[in-house]
């Protein structure tokens, strides 16, 4: 490094020698006939080279590496997820350098003199980078924030109709996050970051897996959000009869769950598809209209 003293050995030495390294001159601190000693200064790695009188030259056989402090001058990106590729820009930089976040080492991928690749491990926290070599620390004033993956513990409640508020609560939820139904983007009423967010079923949406999704990843819901849809009859045979006659509705959406109220009488149901639903008038029923239910 700068300022380092370097004794080379040799013979047949002369005061008025002078010694290169990278093609430039180096300071002669001493002179006898079988050592030279000279001064590093800016002076890059190489071989040494010494020139005297008469056209007399003579070169190492061995390069000398010249190993300065590092010096940072970028590092990016300044936030991501564990696992997140950083790249430090600089020079200086030697086989053995580690490059630390906090107190936590980064996996090191490569190291060239002008750039170091370093990995961030899993359980890693925000904090300021730092370059370690040996047991000398140099700290840079790049800080680092972790975004960690969001993850969904409950969604509540596990079904519903379209205009259904669902809360969807969870870990690691940020100021981006958005929710996803079967691929359809579902509006965020609500947001209790970083642990609970909540949105609306829209219209049309279909049942399938909760998604929530941030800038460092993505997580689905254990269980599919169940879309309930609205039952419509669109027919009613017969309209009229006696205790114990079965009336046929036909329509959509029916389902197992389709309650039939005539007036305020739940009817019992004899058969039940998407599209059907036979009931039958029990005893002590009284004329009026009918209704649908469906949770």
């Amino acid at each position: 490094r700068a300022r380092t003293v370097v004794r080379i050995a040799g013979k047949y030495f002369d005061s008025h020698d002078t010694v290169e390294l990278n093609d430039e001159r180096l300071i002669v601190k001493k002179t006898d006939p079988t050592t030279i000693e000279v001064v590093i200064g800016k002076q890059g790695s190489g071989p040494f080279v010494i020139r005297g009188s008469g056209g007399r030259i003579a070169r190492s056989k061995d390069e000398f590496k010249v190993i300065r402090p590092p010096v940072v001058k970028t590092i990016s990106p300044t936030s991501g997820p564990p696992g997140s590729r950083v790249t430090v820009e600089g020079e200086g930089f030697a086989t053995g350098d580690e490059l630390l976040l906090g107190e936590r080492s980064l996996t090191m991928r490569t190291v060239s003199d002008t750039q170091i690749v370093a990995e961030l491990p899993a359980g890693v926290s925000a904090g300021r980078f730092a370059l370690r070599r040996n047991v000398k620390t140099f700290p840079t004033r790049v800080t680092f924030t972790v975004i960690h993956p969001p993850k969904i513990v409950e969604v509540t409640p596990a079904g519903g109709p379209a205009g259904t508020n669902v809360v969807i609560r969870g870990a690691h939820f940020s100021k981006e996050v958005y929710a996803l139904l079967s691929g359809a983007r579902l509006t965020i009423l609500k947001r209790n970051l970083p642990d609970e967010i909540t949105v609306k079923i829209p219209p049309e949406a279909s049942s399938g897996p909760l998604v929530v999704v941030t800038a460092a990843g993505s997580a689905s819901s254990k269980a599919h959000f169940v879309v309930a849809q609205i039952p419509e009859a669109v027919s009613c045979f017969p309209l009229r009869g006696l205790p114990g006659t079965e009336v046929t509705l036909r329509g959509k959406h029916f389902n197992e769950k389709t309650k039939v109220f005539l007036g305020e009488q739940a009817l019992p149901v004899v058969k039940a598809d998407m599209t059907t639903l036979v009931v039958s008038i029990p005893q002590g029923a009284t004329s009026g209209r009918l209704a649908l239910e469906s949770f």
